[in-house]
């Protein structure tokens, strides 16, 4: 079976979900259905750059997996999510006020 591709938004630890989104990318890392397709910046100027880049701190104990410090942001647009290839999901790991305004 094929793992389906997953986008996390969130991850770079500008809200307190951030710990939630970066223990998430961990557990994909070695999930038996899933794996990490992309992550999604949450602040604009972050799109584009490397994550390990823009993430200030890496809450899990264990070290930053290189291939996740390497990704590139993805902007917070459908469309720009849609050309990182087959996503089968989106996990939003920001407050309810603006992951609304992304789910438009």
């Amino acid at each position: 079976m094929e793992k389906k591709s997953v986008a996390v938004l969130g991850a770079t630890g500008a809200t307190a979900f951030g710990w939630t989104a970066q223990l998430l990318i961990g557990t994909l890392e070695n999930h038996p259905w899933f794996k990490l397709g992309a992550l999604i910046a949450e602040d604009p100027a972050h799109a584009g750059k490397k994550f390990g880049e823009v993430c200030p701190r890496w809450f899990p104990e264990t070290r930053m997996p290189d291939d996740v410090a390497n990704m590139r942001m993805v902007a917070a647009d459908p469309e720009a999510i849609k050309r990182e290839g087959d996503i089968s999901a989106v996990i939003s790991c920001l407050l309810p006020g603006p992951s609304r305004e992304l789910d438009a």
